[in-house]
């Protein structure tokens, strides 16, 4: 009897970890089917010193994505499942200072958002980028 539980025992902790794997692929498997687009925020006029993105969607919490630095350019690779977006120069999703407005996030890679002005909240406009220069 007590050779039967501890081979149940084995058995049932076999499955439970082979479980743990078979959750993680799947969720990797998910993960993957999700698409990024790219997207850009130019620098030059706010010239803050760092650039965060903060976005969100309908049915999808906020999250905080850090960019990529070349020059005044800062790169995002954002989740396809948000739908809004609006730039800061704080990381944190409690840190606030300056921002630009909210806006849509574009449905297409390789946008860049150019802000109107300095001022906290300014507007601004998305443009297809192509490097060094944005395309009206």
């Amino acid at each position: 009897m007590r050779r039967n539980r501890k081979i149940f025992a084995i058995f049932l902790s076999v499955v439970l970890f082979a479980g743990m794997f078979a959750g993680s692929g799947s969720e990797m498997e998910a993960e993957a089917a999700t698409g990024v687009t790219t997207i850009y925020f130019d620098n030059s006029v706010c010239g803050w010193s760092e650039v965060y993105a903060y976005v969100w969607g309908e049915d999808i919490g906020a999250a905080l994505f850090s960019g990529t630095k070349e020059a005044d350019t800062y790169e995002f690779l954002i989740p396809d499942r948000y739908t809004k977006i609006l730039f800061k120069n704080t990381s944190g999703l409690n840190s606030w200072d300056k921002q630009t407005a909210d806006t849509d996030l574009p449905s297409a890679t390789g946008y860049i958002f150019i802000p109107d002005s300095a001022v906290n909240k300014t507007g601004g406009s998305w443009r297809l980028y192509s490097g060094d220069t944005e395309t009206p």
